[in-house]
């Protein structure tokens, strides 16, 4: 079983000015961490949708007011780095459209949780092949979302969790455990609304 050890819980504890101390439970730091990722793929789904600059700065907006920010004015937002958290304020260019702030935000966010990642080299059955070392976990989670920044992201139909689109026509998520199969939450959508129309006919 994994520990909060791979997810760089040592770090958590040593760094200087990082989490308060929960009593050895980092749940605020994993929060912090699952608010960032969110907000992550949130501007891509925006950004994606190519939505109007209202929503996006709403979006910003919500994360600051989730963070304690006052200035909901600012470009200023916290966000989980590893073992602590960092205050990311990008300032605006002239003529930068807000789709493209969201878009350095975004990598913004990556490269700060990656920049610690190399590649070595391994050989493996004869052949030379480059191996991703990394120290803790979280590290890789922000890796795998700097490969999906070219693939659009929705939000599923039941249950709103965003998911990449293998389809174009794809509206619910994929299966959790094996994507060939079909998904839980395109079943679960079917059963309710056959739910709602026997109710609908009842009456």
């Amino acid at each position: 079983m994994l520990g909060y050890d791979h997810l760089a819980f040592e770090d958590y504890l040593a760094s200087v000015g990082g989490w308060r101390d929960l009593d050895g439970e980092p749940l605020g730091w994993v929060w912090a961490h699952i608010a960032t990722v969110r907000l992550c793929f949130a501007l891509q789904e925006l950004c994606d949708e190519q939505r109007e600059r209202w929503e996006i700065e709403e979006c910003l907006d919500k994360y600051r007011a989730r963070q304690g920010s006052q200035d909901t004015h600012s470009d200023a937002i916290a966000i989980a780095v590893l073992a602590h958290t960092e205050v990311l304020a990008l300032p605006r260019k002239q003529q930068e459209s807000m789709r493209d702030l969201a878009n350095t935000l975004r990598q913004e966010i990556i490269r700060r949780n990656t920049k610690d990642l190399m590649y070595i080299s391994r050989c493996l059955d004869g052949n030379i092949k480059p191996r991703l070392d990394y120290n803790s976990l979280i590290e890789v989670i922000y890796a795998h979302m700097d490969t999906m920044a070219d693939k659009p992201v929705k939000r599923c139909k039941h249950c709103r969790s965003p998911f990449l689109v293998r389809r174009s026509n794809q509206l619910f998520c994929s299966h959790p455990i094996d994507p060939s199969k079909p998904s839980l939450c395109a079943a679960k959508y079917r059963q309710a609304r056959r739910r709602a129309a026997k109710r609908a006919t009842a009456r």
